[in-house]
């Protein structure tokens, strides 16, 4: 593989690698900011359910009130106390709820001495049925005073809901944003990495083919000289006079068979070894000159 090839292999890897790692960093931020905004839209209803329980509880302290001073009778009371406690309740919810919106703080400013002032009505009206009689109890009903207590708390009421109602679009619009832009990296990262990793596996499969088709090529041409060795070698062995074959380190790689009788040696004494040593150990110089072949 040539080095160009290897480079632009590790630079497409590193690229489809870093691509990856991008993606699941920005998923894994997406998915966080996607955990906050589901947060953010459940307390923004939690908000509204508890504005909603404010005006449930003063109704059912109102029928409690009602039906007391209709009946005088102390059972109806027990939906009036409940929703006083429920009042009370909700309306501390809501501004703990609301304590980072300052707009919504000062509306409670405003709704809170409403409630207060409800309350004070419907049991001001309870004494009255009580100690006094029904006829004082209706007069103070028949003031209307009550009715605009409770119309201007649900004024206040209806504009936190709105509010709310708006920061509710707001952050359900922010998540839908959120939730397409993670789908677009996700589908976007995911098939470009994989067009880099397809170009990656056709390049190495195309080179590949080449070193093994240049492989095949080298085996052809060893088993060509492979087989010219022996045709030589073949004629060689026809030929009368020694022939002896060594290679650049004076190692014996052939000897024909002409040689071994002119020498004495046999084949396993001889290839593979130096040639040096065998002219060492003749004496005589004409022995020398025969092993050689000269």
């Amino acid at each position: 593989m040539k080095l160009s090839t290897k480079i632009k292999l590790s630079a497409a890897f590193a690229v489809a690698l870093l691509l990856i790692i991008g993606t699941g960093i920005f998923s894994w931020s997406s998915t966080a900011t996607l955990v906050g905004d589901a947060e953010m839209v459940s307390h923004t209803h939690e908000v509204i359910q508890h504005l909603e329980h404010i005006v449930s509880q003063l109704k059912d302290a109102e029928t409690g009130q009602r039906g007391f001073v209709i009946t005088g009778a102390p059972r109806y009371l027990e939906p009036y106390n409940a929703g006083i406690e429920g009042v009370v309740i909700a309306s501390s919810e809501v501004r703990d709820l609301t304590s980072d919106n300052l707009s919504q703080q000062e509306r409670l400013d405003v709704l809170d001495p409403l409630i207060q002032s409800k309350l004070d009505e419907l049991g001001q009206t309870i004494a009255l049925r009580r100690d006094v009689g029904f006829d004082s109890a209706r007069d103070l009903v028949l003031t209307d005073s009550g009715k605009r207590i409770m119309d201007d708390l649900r004024v206040v009421i209806a504009e936190m809901e709105l509010e709310e109602r708006q920061l509710l679009e707001q952050r359900a619009a922010a998540t839908a944003a959120t939730a397409t832009k993670t789908k677009t990296a996700i589908v976007f990262g995911t098939l470009v990495a994989t067009a880099i990793f397809s170009v990656i596996a056709l390049t190495l499969f195309r080179t590949n083919s080449k070193l093994g088709n240049e492989v095949q090529e080298r085996l052809l041409a060893e088993k060509s000289i492979l087989a010219e060795k022996e045709r030589f070698r073949d004629l060689v062995e026809t030929i009368p006079n020694g022939v002896l074959e060594v290679d650049a380190s004076q190692t014996i790689l052939f000897a024909n068979s002409a040689h071994y009788n002119q020498i004495g040696y046999t084949a396993a004494e001889l290839i593979g070894k130096c040639f040096r040593e065998f002219i060492a150990k003749e004496d005589d110089r004409d022995q020398a000159a025969v092993f050689l072949g000269i």
